[in-house]
């Protein structure tokens, strides 16, 4: 499958990825954990390499509990994650019947820094290579 470069990060994916969100978010209850990783691990079987999440894709869980979408990508790619991109986003929290909006560097560094990251993706995003976009004090979007 022809490859195609993400901006000039140097990072090559197949031109159809796969969106993580109706896993765990908006499209009703989320999909039982064994289900939702098998299909993940299908999708790389299958050649898929792109991967999108948020920390904002979260659902209530039968029992109760919460499905973070970042955790249950993160677990079902752990394996093959020098094989694949898995992006995600930030800025946007859930406030009971509001979303809340802030997509400041603050809010972005505090987003990546923050261990619950790490546990979210379960250690991806720490060790996965990130770019982090960023704006200067002129609000220029740079890249670290």
């Amino acid at each position: 499958m022809n490859q195609r470069t993400l901006g000039t990060s140097g990072l090559s994916v197949n031109p159809v990825g796969l969106g993580c969100m109706g896993f765990s978010h908006a499209y009703g209850a989320p999909t039982d954990r064994q289900t939702a990783v098998r299909t993940l691990r299908e999708a790389v079987d299958l050649g898929y390499d792109f991967f999108d999440t948020a920390e904002s894709y979260t659902g209530v869980n039968p029992d109760g509990s919460i499905s973070y979408n970042e955790e249950l990508v993160g677990e079902a790619l752990r394996d093959v994650q020098d094989k694949v991109v898995i992006a995600t986003k930030c800025g946007v929290r859930h406030l009971g019947d509001r979303l809340e909006v802030d997509c400041s560097p603050q809010a972005i560094r505090k987003a990546v820094e923050d261990p619950a990251a790490e546990r979210l993706i379960d250690g991806t995003l720490a060790s996965g290579g990130t770019l982090v976009v960023d704006a200067d004090e002129n609000g220029e979007v740079v890249l670290k």
